[in-house]
Formats: C-alpha cells, sequence, structure tokens
C-alpha cells in the first residue's frame, strides 16, 4: 500500500547544549511547503537542574531575518530538570510553513543544565514551485 504524504524527523542541531540561553540552531523551508506536526528534543546528557529548560522555536517568515520574527510561532518545547539520557521530549503541532521561511530554536530558559539533539517531524505538503511567490526558476 502507497501514501501520498510522508512524514519525516528532520534534525535542527545536534549535541546543543541547553545553557546558556540563545539561538541553538536553524532550518530553512526550501522546495516544498511543509506542515510541523511534533518537536522533539533528545536528551543526551541528563538534565541536571531542577528547573526545565524551555526550547522556543521561532519562526522568521524570511529566512536570515529577524524582521517579523515570532516567538514560539511553531511551538515551544520545555524539557523538564532531571531528564535523564535516553528521553524523547516532544509536543505534538499542526504549523504551515513556506518555502523561504526559516525555524530558529532558541533556548529562552536555560536553568537546566544538559544536552539534546533537537528537530521536528515534518510533512511535506505537494504543491508546483509555478504557485509559490517566493520560489523562482534557475536560468
Amino acid at each position: 500500500m502507497s501514501y501520498a504524504d510522508t512524514q519525516y524527523d528532520t534534525r535542527i542541531a545536534s549535541a546543543v547544549a541547553l545553557t546558556p540561553t540563545g539561538a541553538k540552531g536553524t532550518w530553512p523551508v526550501t522546495g516544498l511547503a511543509k506542515t510541523v506536526r511534533r518537536l522533539t528534543a533528545i536528551v543526551t546528557t541528563t538534565t541536571t537542574a531542577a528547573d526545565p529548560c524551555i526550547l522556543s522555536f521561532d519562526l522568521r517568515p524570511v529566512a536570515g531575518s529577524d524582521a517579523g520574527r515570532v516567538t514560539g510561532g511553531v511551538g515551544t518545547l520545555t524539557i523538564p530538570g532531571g531528564t535523564v539520557a535516553g528521553t524523547v521530549v516532544y509536543k505534538h503541532v499542526n504549523v504551515k510553513l513556506r518555502p523561504g521561511q526559516e525555524v530558529v530554536v532558541n533556548a529562552t530558559d536555560a536553568s537546566a543544565a544538559g544536552v539534546a539533539d533537537v528537530g521536528m517531524t515534518v510533512q511535506e505538503d505537494w504543491e508546483t514551485p509555478y504557485n509559490i511567490p517566493a520560489m523562482v526558476p534557475s536560468a
């Protein structure tokens, strides 16, 4: 049996130190529009603090530009303090992204020391590039 839609996991950043606060990685949307279905963080070094680490998945309407950036525009993920290595922390979301946009992972509360790989589960939205103003064919 074949399916028209495919969901896949994509990694935004590996070995992300959960402290200090600030940008941890970016993911540009290229080719096809995508729908983000799930945010994930795989803890690879146990978090040591009692406080959580909050990762904000910000949306840049224009890749590489902070003009109009929406904090938590794709969602936020809370990694509890004391989360052991090997744990996958996730949150279901349903956010459509267009080519030319970008996701920025930003630690907004970095009280919990630890390390994680951060990513998303995405689904491609099949569309012809001719219908997407941000896509221009090469000469």
